[in-house]
């Protein structure tokens, strides 16, 4: 069953309730500022207001089944070879015949060991996505010419790489086509596969950390027009909006960098990485 625990990110939501960071995080949080300054506010009101945000945060917890899946993750490996289909005919060819091809060249003898299974980049009337997946079976080489499906270019003996695939599965929520490009195959796993959303997450995030941090992007992108718009990334920083701009603060409250909302909109794969090596740089 897919359930994506990344969420829907260009989905308007600044006017709801954002998420709450969980309680653990206040805490630490919390401790460290009130260890290295004065408390803002007397004693009694203080404690007031951490009550409040440890209530608050109860209605925040990562869904265990998630989690699990998460942890599970063995992330040296990225088995599942994302290749493009360039019309429908191909499409269909491919389905009917539970295989799918690609010139050999693309893929080299080494990446070709490691392949369990293919998914199909294709264009829709809705636009592009990712629907079809299937465990791979077996591959062989061909020449073009024992394909009968048109080609876009006159290479009828080009060397082809055909996987054959047991049963092709479709996912629940088709993964939309973003910050991708068609052409050369790009890998994944199944962990991304059947809990993201958009292509781009597919190809950026490399550790359990990174798919954190980027719902937490997706969570303060939703609510970047909330007021109370501030969430825990990767446990040492603070994520929020302000203006045109992401800031990202440091436990003491320092920016340590910022960069526009546009970047994020246009080239959300640069964001992630850049908040992955910088929490893993500065940590």
């Amino acid at each position: 069953m897919n359930t994506p625990f990344i969420l829907d990110e260009f989905e308007d939501h600044s006017q709801d309730t954002p998420p709450v960071i969980t309680s653990k995080h206040i805490k630490n949080y919390l401790d460290h500022v009130h260890e290295h300054t004065p408390p803002p506010y007397q004693p009694p009101v203080m404690s007031h207001i951490k009550s409040e945000l440890y209530r608050m945060a109860e209605d925040y917890t990562l869904s265990y089944c998630i989690e699990e899946r998460l942890n599970a993750c063995d992330w040296r490996y990225y088995d599942i070879m994302v290749g493009t289909v360039r019309s429908q005919e191909q499409l269909d060819y491919c389905l009917k015949n539970q295989c799918y091809y690609v010139p050999s060249r693309l893929v080299s003898d080494t990446k070709a060991v490691y392949i369990d299974y293919v998914a199909l980049h294709e264009d829709t009337p809705q636009g592009a996505c990712i629907r079809y997946y299937g465990k791979v079976d077996f591959l062989n080489n061909v020449e073009r010419n024992t394909i009968p499906v048109p080609a876009s270019r006159d290479n009828p003996q080009e060397d082809y790489l055909v996987l054959g695939v047991i049963t092709w599965h479709k996912l629940e929520q088709p993964i939309l086509v973003h910050d991708s490009y068609k052409g050369r195959p790009r890998y994944t796993n199944l962990f991304l596969l059947q809990h993201c959303n958009r292509s781009y997450q597919l190809f950026c995030i490399r550790s359990a950390e990174d798919y954190k941090i980027c719902a937490t992007v997706i969570d303060t992108y939703n609510h970047r027009n909330h007021p109370s718009n501030l969430h825990i990334l990767g446990e040492k920083f603070i994520l929020r909006t302000q203006g045109d701009s992401f800031m990202v603060m440091n436990d003491q409250g320092r920016v340590v960098d910022h960069f526009p909302i546009a970047l994020y909109e246009n080239r959300p794969s640069v964001v992630i990485r850049r908040l992955s090596n910088l929490t893993k740089r500065l940590s």
